[in-house]
């Protein structure tokens, strides 16, 4: 029994400690061996659930599984007094774990390709067959008792007399005795008793059934169905031999046996027979040899009784979709930072995704595994089914199917059952705190103003039909702003394209592209492309301004030559020569964060051998952090070499122009700096040759001559 001992652990999961010493001691009284796990859970499971102490009386059977006190097979019961004086008739004992078990097996299968609101039968296949069974017993066994006259004390010749009996008492063939025993026969009883001769008379040909269809149908009356008498053994009752009815499911998983006990005189089955019959009906995989043991040993009789069970094939999983973005349009969705602040113009309203980003998961579906019948034969399961996935206009399927993602950069939203995603978004109304603050993928449309403290992002291009209070504004390409920017020294606007502004007054810009506007007004300007300020006005009033392709005015300074320095810096090579300082201050900052490195990991390593787990991880860490840091100081030191070429090569003609000049100004030009502080006209820096030059009507002046 070391077996048991090794896995008893893992069988105590299921059985107690106690349950488990029955089993042992059941095995050695019967001289039995378990070799291996599979069978020692399937003796276990057999054995616990023919243990009468061990049934499932909490597990209620359906009615359709329940056997009537007037039934066949329970009068039949009654006749065996060896089994059923003292005892409770519930044929069905043995087997209520195991339709609770089969029960939840199919519903987890049923489940696994329907949808979650399909329909399962409480009344499943399983049960139904049990019912079947159950019905043929109850026919079998009324076959029996009528073919061995049981539990009639009519004689034959008695009979004969019946047929023509008066029940009134008034007809002299009456047998007094007969009437008598008629009224007090519990199989005519259950019948529904009597009260007078005509009553009597249906009753008796229903209990003898001695007419033949034949008959039935001259005298308009339905034929009966075929009784099972012929299966029945003609012999007498106490001649007869144990009888072992054999049923197999409709499926084949299963195979169950009922056994009606011999009669006084009769034989009783052996293990062999039991055997030999279920191989009579092909059931050759799943037998259960500890339960035809007991059979024979302990004469299990009136009861049905699972003696061989296959497997249940695995439905496969229908795939399912796994949506990570919400179905809900401009729905406020604020977000707490690490200090658990939370920014009232964060309110998450739109929804904005990137090319390529996921959208929705799909689950793929899983195939399914095969059963076993109990004839051998193999039972075919259901493969899972891929999911509808909801992929509308710019949302595709990854190649994998395993993922939906957006095809462009723009706005998600959710309509008529898929996922779409729109390359424009539109606002129609001031961006205040009724959208908050907006962060786009794609392109952006607002008609009305952007309030002041408000952040407006997009990748696209942005185009604001209204004003920019002191607010936030960035886009990817280009952004077109029809009123202009107040930025009360706090409004910032980034473009990665050109920037087409009315005005613009005391804010910072940043634009990869050109400019171009009717005014600035104490600005501080960035443009790697040409700014132009030639509109109706074309004034630009203090500041700083750099063009990387030149800058053009109408007027520099203001008519009423209030004092106002405007810095204006232009060319390529200026605008190297920024960038290039801004990488030497990236620089500088790298190699501080390496000498505090290395300093670090030397003290860690001077004293590697006293070191804990702690500290080991840290000192790892630290080398990690060094690589990474002296790989991003090599990309700034080739970015800094980039740029320095690009200055030592740069010839782009570019020009600093105003039709007026009417303030201070200092000139930058491609890093040779000049201050002028005169009223001109048709005033202009340029290039000419390795000369630039600043001319004007009456004034001309080299500024350097450049090597």
């Amino acid at each position: 029994m070391g077996f048991f001992d090794k896995y008893r652990l893992k069988l105590n999961k299921k059985y107690s400690d106690e349950e488990i010493d029955n089993f042992v001691q059941h095995l050695r009284a019967n001289n039995r061996t378990i070799d291996t796990e599979e069978e020692a859970m399937q003796f276990l499971h057999f054995q616990s659930n023919l243990d009468p102490s061990a049934a499932k009386d909490d597990i209620v059977l359906d009615e359709r599984l329940k056997v009537d006190e007037t039934s066949g097979l329970y009068q039949l019961w009654l006749e065996y007094s060896d089994y059923s004086v003292g005892k409770k008739f519930d044929p069905l004992e043995f087997m209520r774990e195991n339709i609770a078990d089969v029960h939840e097996k199919l519903k987890e299968n049923f489940y696994r390709v329907n949808a979650p609101e399909a329909k399962f039968d409480d009344f499943d296949e399983y049960q139904s067959d049990l019912s079947e069974f159950l019905k043929y017993l109850d026919e079998y066994s009324g076959a029996i008792l009528k073919k061995t006259g049981c539990g009639r004390d009519i004689t034959a010749e008695q009979v004969e007399k019946l047929k023509n009996i008066n029940f009134d008492g008034n007809d002299a063939a009456a047998d007094p005795h007969l009437m008598s025993m008629l009224l007090n026969d519990s199989s005519l009883a259950s019948m529904g008793g009597f009260k007078n001769t005509a009553e009597f008379e249906k009753i008796l040909a229903e209990y003898l059934a001695g007419s033949s269809d034949a008959e039935k149908k001259e005298a308009g009356q339905t034929a009966e169905p075929e009784e099972k008498t012929d299966a029945v053994p003609d012999t007498s009752f106490d001649e007869r031999d144990a009888d072992v009815q054999v049923r197999l499911s409709q499926d084949k998983v299963h195979a169950w046996f009922f056994i009606i006990p011999p009669g006084k005189q009769g034989k009783d089955i052996t293990k062999a027979e039991l055997s030999k019959m279920l191989t009579d009906n092909g059931v050759v995989y799943g037998i259960n040899n500890f339960l035809l043991d007991r059979i024979v040993k302990e004469s299990m009789y009136f009861k049905v009784l699972e003696v061989a069970k296959g497997s249940y094939p695995v439905n496969g999983t229908n795939g399912r979709v796994k949506e990570l973005m919400s179905r809900e349009s401009y729905k406020i969705n604020l977000v707490e930072d690490e200090h658990g602040r939370v920014n009232n113009k964060e309110l998450g309203l739109i929804k904005s995704v990137h090319s390529g980003e996921t959208i929705a998961e799909v689950e793929l579906p899983t195939n399914a595994t095969d059963g076993v019948q109990v004839t051998g034969e193999a039972v075919k399961g259901v493969d899972g089914k891929y999911p509808e996935v909801p992929v509308g206009t710019n949302t595709v399927l990854s190649e994998d199917r395993k993922s939906i993602v957006s095809a462009i950069d723009g706005e998600l939203y959710f309509s008529k059952g898929v996922f779409n995603v729109r390359k424009l978004l539109k606002i129609d109304h001031d961006v205040d705190l009724s959208v908050g603050n907006i962060n786009f993928a794609g392109d952006l449309v607002i008609n009305g103003n952007v309030r002041e403290g408000f952040s407006v992002k997009c990748e696209g291009n942005m185009k604001i039909f209204g004003l920019a209070e002191s607010s936030e504004i960035s886009a990817g390409g280009n952004i077109f702003i029809e009123k202009g920017v107040f930025g009360g020294s706090k409004g910032s606007v980034e473009a990665g394209g050109n920037l087409d502004c009315r005005y613009l007054e005391s804010c910072r810009i940043n634009i990869k592209g050109n400019l171009r506007a009717d005014q600035l007004l104490r600005c501080d300007v960035y443009a790697e492309g040409a700014v132009n300020i030639t509109g109706e006005k074309g004034r630009i009033i203090g500041g700083t301004v750099m063009g990387g392709k030149g800058v053009k005015a109408n007027f520099i300074g203001t008519q009423s030559g209030m004092a106002s320095l405007v810095e204006i810096t232009a060319g390529m090579t200026s605008i190297y020569m920024k960038r290039r300082s801004e990488k030497t201050a990236e620089l500088t900052e790298i190699d501080g964060s390496i000498q505090k490195l290395n300093q670090n990991i030397y003290f860690l390593e001077a004293k590697a051998d006293t070191l804990n787990q702690f500290q080991k991880a840290m000192l790892e860490k630290l080398k990690l952090q060094l690589r990474v840091r002296k790989y991003q100081k090599n990309a700034v030191l080739e970015a800094i070499e980039e740029l320095n070429e690009k200055c030592r090569n740069d010839n782009s003609p570019v020009e600093i122009r105003c039709s007026q000049l009417r303030s201070a100004l200092e000139i930058n030009y491609d890093g040779f700096k000049y201050n002028i502080d005169k009223e001109l006209n048709n005033f202009r820096v340029y290039k000419d040759g390795p000369k630039i030059i600043a001319k004007a009507a009456g004034f001309e002046k080299v500024i350097t001559d450049k090597a």
